[in-house]
């Protein structure tokens, strides 16, 4: 729970510390190597800067790897509909909450996030089946009190299928979104810098274009593990309003499904995920996919049969005891 600004004057202050040269100014334009293709400058209002390497964290603006090089988007709207929020603030009550909160609504869910001052919070939605004055109108009845709101963000779920071209590399925002739920984007910005790390430093900052092609594909089944993880929080089953009987017919991927069928018989295994990492590193284990999944209903209790069955005597012993005494505290 972080307060996203005190978060970047801490890291630019270690990043002054460190001789970093730090420039404030608005970016006109980007000047390319006529023979390479290579960012060689960028245009500032009243400077040019000229630069060797190029990370484009220029979020929603989507500046260089969007808009200049023009990589392909590959769109997720299609399995993951959800394509506005309206972020707004909450006090607090008589305490500061200890975790995030996400509700369901009549189409969408609204996030509670927790500070010091005060709960980041928004509902993110469809806009086919609210507006914003609707959205606001269902938040304040929910909430039974009035909201501030801020300007309504709008977005589309997806990723660049090259977010490193040349020698420009796309992170956070701008290269690919889905949407707020479970804080994909974060996690996803923090393995890209990782894996760009490690490629730096054991290649000695001479990259080659194998390289370069293996961080966009680890990029691009990153993005798809987040996507079936978000997908399955929607697979409910719901039809209480317009949106939620639309969920029940929004297509899911063919990963996905495939999945659902061995769960069906067995409970989730992280060798299931072995192609939803990046570098190795992979942001949801087996254990969130069987919170998540149980929760929702696409994980029955009846997965577990077999691999109860399977357990040794001892460990069947083992077991009921420890139910027994779960059972014990929550009836106290």
């Amino acid at each position: 729970h972080f307060d996203t600004f005190r978060v970047g004057q801490y890291l630019k202050k270690i990043a002054l510390s460190r001789g970093i040269v730090h420039i404030e100014n608005k970016i006109e334009d980007f000047e390319l190597d006529p023979a390479t293709g290579y960012v060689s400058a960028i245009q500032c209002i009243d400077q040019k800067i000229s630069c060797d390497f190029v990370i484009d964290a220029s979020g929603f603006s989507k500046l260089l790897i969007g808009k200049k090089y023009q990589s392909y988007w590959c769109s997720f709207a299609d399995i993951l509909p959800m394509n506005r929020a309206l972020p707004f603030h909450l006090p607090h009550k008589n305490k500061i909450e200890l975790v995030t909160r996400a509700t369901a609504l009549s189409s969408g869910w609204v996030w509670q996030i927790p500070l010091q001052e005060r709960i980041g919070a928004g509902y993110v939605y469809h806009d086919q089946f609210i507006t914003d004055q609707q959205a606001q109108q269902e938040v304040e009845q929910w909430l039974g009190y009035s909201i501030n709101p801020v300007k309504p963000i709008a977005f589309e779920a997806g990723y660049f299928q090259e977010v490193w071209i040349k020698n420009v590399v796309a992170i956070g925002l701008a290269s690919g979104f889905i949407e707020p739920l479970e804080a994909t984007s974060i996690g996803q910005m923090l393995s890209q810098l990782a894996l760009l790390i490690s490629f730096i430093q054991e290649n000695h900052g001479v990259i080659s274009q194998q390289n370069i092609d293996f961080y966009n594909q680890q990029n691009a089944q990153y993005w798809q593990g987040i996507r079936d993880f978000i997908r399955m929080h929607y697979d409910t089953g719901r039809s209480d309003t317009p949106f939620w009987q639309y969920m029940l017919t929004v297509p899911q991927s063919e990963s996905y499904q495939e999945l659902k069928k061995c769960w069906l018989h067995r409970t989730p295994r992280d060798i299931d995920f072995v192609e939803h990492s990046m570098g190795g590193m992979s942001m949801f284990s087996a254990a969130s996919w069987f919170a998540v999944g149980a929760g929702v209903g696409v994980i029955k209790p009846e997965a577990t049969s077999a691999e109860l069955y399977a357990l040794s005597p001892e460990k069947k012993q083992k077991l009921a005891k420890y139910l027994q005494e779960i059972k014990q505290q929550l009836a106290l």
